[in-house]
């Protein structure tokens, strides 16, 4: 599962997968995914323009 831990000031979270898009979650909301084999970046951005990645690799 993935969860964001965020300040108070936070309304959503935009998370992406490379260059793509794979969700839109409320502050504090769990979701799902299973990401496939190979190398991936998951990256997350606040409504306020705060932005982190990490990269990762699925044997």
């Amino acid at each position: 599962p993935f969860k964001s831990v965020v300040s108070n000031d936070i309304d959503s979270m935009y998370w992406f997968l490379g260059k793509s898009m794979i969700k839109k979650s409320a502050r504090n909301e769990v979701f799902f995914w299973l990401p496939e084999k190979g190398n991936h970046t998951l990256s997350c951005l606040d409504d306020k323009g705060r932005y982190s990645s990490v990269r990762f690799v699925i044997d």
